[in-house]
């Protein structure tokens, strides 16, 4: 069957919507094609938008922002291709070699009745959105991200603002914030293909575990309840709305991103469940933002540079770091015997002006400090070659563990901790494809981590630190090309034993020249 829909700018959302009610509910076939088109065919179009006051007359659209005057209009194409999650005799696909973004959840509804033709209707947008939510067995506020329908509208925005945060927003504080985005301040109204452009951006940054920011964002607008709330209570609300004018990376693998599409009359709503596009899970290649390209201010001034110091050099011998460029400080390392190597980085090479991290042990790309004095090395980076095996659980899951922890510990019992060791990555009793019928942890998957920095000693390493005035952050990944290639030995550590035999002095341990992994003493 083939079937063509109007409903203005909700068009392709209800073509969505459709595809997936015939293939999950009628069973008409095993695929459906999606698609569709805009295009300015001449200025009539245009002009008559202008007379309505709905352009920008600044040339953006200013989404969510104080100074939005309207929106800029688009054109474009879009086809998606719907496949369903199980086949008709129930057997699950085979989802592992592709790892696409999945609908979960969808709602349609009409708006009712409303002061006019384009005003919207808070509460339709409010059922919308929950009987999504309820679709895919979620609540609404378990969502990671929101697709807002925004395109620039002073009075629609702020009214679609609000009520995404009465349905989402509005939780404790200390929960994990929800980016909320608008495709229409990146490519502008594109009319019908609104909600299918929504879609294909959801389903990019879904794959590679992102939030896309929303452009032309300067000043938050005023009169949104919580922004009102802020001010009067100086900066304190309970909103978890985030909104991004940069990219950044998601904080989980596995997320629930809703897509909102409001046509004349018609709401639309789905919901996306999407993992990182990768067998194995693999983290996201980008870097999360940890500093803001613009100068800060001015600090102590470096006089001989920035050095590397830790365990590849015995903690006693500060290497310098390569000036790359534009704030950009290398030094390449060898890993050593233990695959694991712990460094700081020090000013001038003084211990007293130490750059670290804020945890022990600490993977890069984390929060820094510094200079600072008086440290000591347990604030270090740590780099492994070692990969590890994590179980993915639910958040259900991980409380009923650690009720059983408890339970062991009043009954004097011994607890057998779970083997992998488990993660946390899904909410409540959330499951990923593949593992619907999962009954405890030990049916749910196990997946590789560290595997970007996966090695064996010799490998060479290559870290870099990135400097924007007092803005910082390190990072590392495996040497490349001639960094590579070296014919420099890992440092070679020695190993004391201590105890009662020998008074608690230290007692150094011989290596054995035959295999110098083993050290002994008589």
């Amino acid at each position: 069957p083939c079937q063509s829909i109007d409903a203005e700018d909700a068009s392709g959302s209800v073509a969505l919507a459709y595809g997936v009610e015939h293939l999950t509910k009628k069973r008409h076939g095993h695929h459906c094609f999606v698609s569709a088109a805009t295009y300015i065919d001449g200025p009539m179009e245009t002009m008559m938008q202008c007379a309505a006051g709905v352009v920008s007359r600044s040339g953006r659209s200013r989404v969510f922002d104080e100074s939005a005057d309207g929106f800029v209009k688009g054109e474009g194409v879009v086809c998606l291709v719907l496949v369903p999650s199980a086949e008709e005799d129930g057997s699950q696909v085979d989802r592992k070699k592709s790892h696409k973004p999945m609908i979960v959840g969808s709602s349609m509804n009409s708006k009712g009745q409303s002061s006019s033709l384009t005003a919207p209707s808070v509460l339709a947008m409010s059922d919308v959105v929950g009987r999504a939510a309820a679709n895919a067995a979620i609540s609404a506020g378990m969502l990671d991200a929101l697709e807002a329908n925004a395109h620039g509208h002073p009075l629609s925005d702020l009214m679609e603002l609000n009520t995404i945060n009465k349905v989402i927003g509005s939780l404790d504080r200390s929960a994990r914030p929800v980016p909320v985005r608008a495709v229409k301040s990146t490519y502008g109204n594109l009319g019908a293909v609104n909600g299918l452009v929504a879609t294909a951006r959801t389903c990019a940054l879904l794959e590679r575990g992102l939030h896309g920011p929303n452009l032309h964002l300067k000043q938050l607008c005023k009169l949104a309840s919580f922004v009102e709330e802020a001010e009067e209570q100086d900066g304190e609300t309970g909103s978890r709305l985030a909104f991004l004018t940069e990219v950044v990376e998601s904080q989980r693998c596995n997320q629930f991103v809703g897509v909102s599409s409001f046509g004349t009359g018609t709401n639309v709503h789905h919901i996306f469940w999407g993992t990182v596009h990768n067998e194995h899970f693999e983290s996201y290649r980008g870097s999360p933002i940890t500093w803001w390209p613009a100068e800060g201010a001015s600090g102590p001034k470096v006089e001989l540079g920035y050095y590397v110091c830790g365990t590849m050099t015995n903690w006693s011998d500060p290497q310098l770091m390569d000036d790359e460029g534009e704030g950009v400080y290398g030094y390449t390392l060898t890993m050593g015997e233990n695959n694991r190597e712990s460094f700081q980085i020090w000013v001038d090479g003084d211990v007293e002006r130490c750059i670290h991290p804020t945890e022990a042990g600490s993977s890069k790309d984390v929060r820094l400090s510094g200079p600072d004095e008086g440290i000591g090395r347990e604030l270090s980076w740590r780099i492994t070659g070692d990969t590890k095996q994590v179980r993915l659980i639910n958040e259900e899951q991980w409380h009923a563990l650690k009720a059983a922890e408890k339970e062991a510990q009043a009954a004097k019992k011994d607890f057998a901790a779970p083997v992998p060791p488990v993660c946390v990555s899904f909410a409540g009793d959330g499951k990923p494809p593949g593992y619907e019928r999962a009954q405890g942890v030990e049916d749910m998957p196990i997946v590789t981590a560290n595997r970007d920095d996966a090695g064996r000693p010799g490998d060479r390493y290559r870290v870099r630190l990135h400097l924007r005035g007092n803005y910082k952050k390190v990072t590392w990944e495996k040497a490349t090309g001639l960094d590579a290639i070296t014919a420099e030995k890992p440092y070679a550590h020695d190993y004391q034993i201590i105890g009662d035999h020998n008074y608690w002095k230290f007692e150094p341990l011989s290596r054995d020249p035959s295999d110098p992994s083993l050290f002994s003493t008589e």
